[in-house]
Formats: structure tokens, C-alpha cells, sequence
């Protein structure tokens, strides 16, 4: 499951015009910013039903822009209008049914929503990129029996 939603939130973030680059492992290499890099976080599991659990599962993902060519102020701003971006296109589209989320899936799961939310803003410790951190919680409904 961790892949699939992995790659689907990769799907999701390209589609955002303002991210430059998605990457979903670690690298400090881009060929363009901001640029957004996916890592696979944890899972909560609890019983919805006596016929269904739900899990969720967590991504976080970094927003990073580099400090050098646009200036710490500039850079900054850029990484919050990316946010905001983000938190858009995840509003709009809480299923992920625009990159085929559901027909992903295995047939005993159902998407129920996914749920992005910023943590931090800040810069890296060498200050080199500007960097936000977000955590994107999916919710998916397991059919147990």
C-alpha cells in the first residue's frame, strides 16, 4: 500500500505547475525548484466497523527551494505560495481520483479521503534551501471480512 499511495501523491504533485521537480527518495540533486521530495512516514490502523478498519497512512514531503539564487526573503515566499498550492489541489481533490487512486487499489480497499497539513516552515541547517514540511494523511477503509 505504501507504494501505491507513494507513487499516487508523486502523480498528485506533479500536476502542480509551480513544483519544478517531485522526487520519492532522498537526494540532495534537482533540476529545477521548488521541488518536492516524498518520503513514506508510518501507519495508524483503528476498527471503523465489525466489517471494516481504517488506516491511515502518512507521507511527508518537503518542499525545498534554494536560498542561493533567490535570497532567504524571496525563497521563503516561494515555498509558501507552493504550500498553499498543495493544500489546494488536495482540497480539491481528497480522493485522489484525478490520478486513479481508487482504481489502484486492491478491491477490498476503499480511498476515504486524503488530508494534507503543514508542520514547519524553515531552512535547512547549512541554510541552503528554504524547506516546508508537510505531512499527507490518507484514510483508507479495509474490508475485513
Amino acid at each position: 500500500m505504501f507504494e501505491i499511495l507513494r507513487n499516487k501523491i508523486k502523480d498528485k504533485l506533479a500536476t502542480i505547475s509551480e513544483i519544478q521537480e517531485v522526487q520519492d527518495y532522498p537526494t540532495l540533486e534537482f533540476g529545477g525548484f521548488p521541488v518536492a521530495v516524498i518520503k513514506s512516514t508510518r501507519n495508524e490502523s483503528s476498527f471503523e466497523t465489525t466489517k471494516e478498519n481504517l488506516r491511515v497512512y502518512v507521507f511527508t514531503v518537503y518542499i525545498m527551494q534554494d536560498i542561493a539564487s533567490q535570497g532567504m526573503k524571496k525563497a521563503r515566499g516561494i515555498v509558501e505560495a507552493t504550500v498553499d498550492s498543495i493544500l489546494d489541489a488536495f482540497d480539491k481533490d481528497q480522493n485522489l481520483e484525478a490520478v486513479g487512486l481508487q482504481t489502484a487499489l486492491p478491491a477490498d480497499k476503499t480511498v476515504m479521503k486524503s488530508q494534507p497539513l503543514m508542520t514547519d516552515i524553515g531552512t535547512t541547517d547549512d541554510e541552503k534551501f528554504a524547506v516546508a514540511k508537510l505531512d499527507i494523511k490518507v484514510s483508507i477503509s479495509i474490508n475485513i471480512t
